[in-house]
Order: structure tokens, then sequence, then C-alpha cells
């Protein structure tokens, strides 16, 4: 899945779930790697504006099922696209593990 919640490559299912997880664990590792000690503003990850319609329900659902592993921290405000998400030790230690 892309930024905009686009299906990437041929299969719309598990496939593009997985590459929306790997592309937002990434963000976030090179956000903190160029922001130490500050959590990553989800608009940031959105630049041309948040996603709407389904695929602003898949990537919520995404970033919270990422917080729900223990992959990220997520910092919610009221309105989740104001929201702001940092990467635990689990989820360098899952990105890791996925390196080529």
């Amino acid at each position: 899945m892309d930024k905009n919640g686009k299906p990437m490559g041929t299969t719309a299912g598990a496939v593009s779930r997985e590459v929306g997880r790997l592309l937002f664990l990434r963000w976030l590792d090179q956000y903190g790697s160029e922001h130490p000690g500050e959590p990553a503003p989800l608009s940031e990850f959105f630049p041309e504006g948040r996603p709407s319609g389904h695929p602003e329900v898949l990537w919520r659902d995404l970033i919270r099922g990422l917080r729900n592993e223990g992959l990220i921290l997520c910092f919610e405000s009221l309105e989740f696209w104001s929201s702001s998400a940092t990467l635990t030790d689990r989820g360098r230690a899952e990105l890791e593990r996925r390196q080529p």
C-alpha cells in the first residue's frame, strides 16, 4: 500500500498491508534518526493531506495495529491525524529482522 492507501504490487490483500506496515515503520525509523527524541507527527507521513474514505480507515487501523503489537507508541490526540508516533525497541528489532 502506498501512502495514499492504494494497493501496490499485483495483489491488494495481505501483501499490500505488509508493505504499508514496513513503509510506516521505516519512515518512523528515519524520522527518529533525523529528529532524535521527537515523536513523528502523522501529518508529516501524509504531506499531501490525510487520506480520505476507505484509505483513511485502512491507515488508521494499520497504525493502531502497530501500536497494539507494541511496535510503535502512538500518542493520539482528539483528532487522530494530529497524533504522533515513535518506534519502540520491539519495532526497531522487527525492522532489523526484515533487512535484506
